[in-house]
């Protein structure tokens, strides 16, 4: 499960454009950290998820594809925290 959390952030940041930095900065978490979560090293407790999920949708492009991916990658995550 880890690795499809992972999974989900890292597609729904990288169909909004946005690069690892710009969401730590914003998360307030060092990069690695969120190459960590991206890459299933680290599991990100419920409030980062949530902060993260804040930092990609800010300014996300509105097109149906990013929609998409941003939908369906929420869901992944939450299925996770809800077995939690």
């Amino acid at each position: 499960m880890q690795n499809e959390i992972g999974l989900a952030i890292r597609l729904a940041r990288v169909a909004v454009g946005k690069s690892q930095w710009q969401v730590a900065r914003r998360v307030g978490v060092h990069p690695a950290s969120v190459n960590h979560f991206e890459r299933g090293k680290r599991v990100p407790d419920a409030e980062t998820v949530r902060r993260l999920w804040n930092a990609i949708e800010i300014d996300a492009p509105k097109s149906p594809l990013v929609a998409m991916v941003l939908k369906e990658s929420r869901k992944v995550v939450g299925a996770m925290y809800a077995t939690s």
